[in-house]
């Protein structure tokens, strides 16, 4: 029997749990005023919390992409894209239900029609909903990108070329130098649509779970400040952009920028190399997608009882409605979990 890699099982809850951090950061972060040691620390935190969206990819193309992993037509078109289909309108129309009763719309036939059903079918309604449409279009990819992740330099090659595009060459166009328009127009001439996007952190997740060893303490050391200071550079570069323009910035706040790269990479591989042991996170990792679905109807709940982020100092309060939310969201999707239907449909 192969060993269970419990790393991504606890690195799945560190997702997730940054995941539910970056809406609990950016609940309330306009409302900070800019230049502030509040505005500061909420900044400080929602840029640290977006790296769970590229991890969670990441984490899938470990588990995907491996040579153990059969995946076929039927398996893919049958069970895996399906029953993401279901969750995602499923709790799009759940979202768009109490947002009817949010704006008082009601619950006319005009109403459920345009509010609920419409908004549905068009895919309007929650924000947090993107990314399974994204992971579904990487899905389809799958038979494509499993014989590019059976070769080594294939797969290195894919990545150089992914991060070179992707994720550098966007980073540096949200900046003014010299030049810029002309390398502006040469870059959106060439046709890289395969390239861009997240399936890149799709196989950078492979990647690094396959052909990434046993790695030295003195390097885990240089990877860990590597990390830390690539998180810096963004949480500063936004902070200090927006104190000098006077309105919030989010330029490098961004999974597909540098800093957020290089800082998945490194908790990535910290947490191989560190963490590969059975844990409560991955006792409970099979109820982090469902934690992701529902996790944004108790951030509602909270604001509508007046429990945000400004009750206490942003140092304190922001961690503390991030547990909250992640236990209660647990705690649901644990009970849900119980009810053979649901528990293999909508998460």
């Amino acid at each position: 029997m192969e060993k269970r890699n419990y790393y991504l099982d606890n690195l799945r809850v560190i997702a997730c749990v940054l995941i539910v951090g970056v809406h609990v950061s950016a609940y309330n972060l306009e409302d900070r005023a800019i230049g502030s040691f509040p505005f500061l620390i909420t900044n400080a935190y929602d840029c640290l919390a977006i790296i769970g969206v590229p991890l969670f990819v990441m984490i899938s193309g470990a588990l995907l992409l491996q040579d153990s992993y059969k995946i076929t037509f039927r398996k893919l078109f049958r069970h895996k894209i399906p029953r993401l289909v279901i969750a995602y309108f499923f709790w799009l129309t759940f979202f768009n239900v109490i947002n009817c009763y949010q704006e008082g719309y009601g619950y006319s036939w005009d109403s459920i029609k345009h509010n609920i059903i419409l908004n549905t079918l068009l895919g309007n309604g929650i924000y947090h909903l993107w990314f399974i449409p994204m992971i579904i279009g990487i899905y389809l990819l799958i038979p494509f990108l499993k014989k590019i992740a059976s070769d080594e330099l294939l797969c290195r090659y894919f990545l150089i070329l992914y991060f070179v595009i992707s994720i550098f060459m966007p980073t540096l166009l949200k900046f003014d130098f010299r030049f810029k328009t002309i390398v502006l127009s040469l870059y959106e001439r060439i046709p890289f649509s395969m390239v861009i996007g997240y399936t890149g952190y799709f196989i950078l997740g492979h990647y690094l779970h396959t052909y990434v060893g046993r790695i030295k303490r003195s390097w885990l050391i240089v990877i860990a400040i590597v990390g830390f200071l690539a998180y810096q550079a963004s949480h500063l570069t936004c902070y200090f952009i927006s104190v000098q323009k006077e309105e919030l910035s989010t330029i490098l706040n961004d999974p597909l920028t540098v800093p957020d790269c290089l800082a998945a990479i490194a908790i990535f591989l910290l947490v191989k190399q560190l963490w590969n042991t059975r844990s409560f996170c991955s006792r409970i990792a099979k109820y982090s997608f469902g934690i992701y679905l529902i996790h944004p109807f108790f951030l509602m709940v909270a604001g509508w009882i007046g429990l945000d982020t400004l009750f206490l100092p942003a140092v304190i309060s922001i961690p503390i409605v991030v547990i909250e939310l992640f236990g209660l969201s647990l705690l649901v999707i644990f009970l849900l979990s119980k009810i053979p239907v649901l528990n293999k449909t909508i998460f």
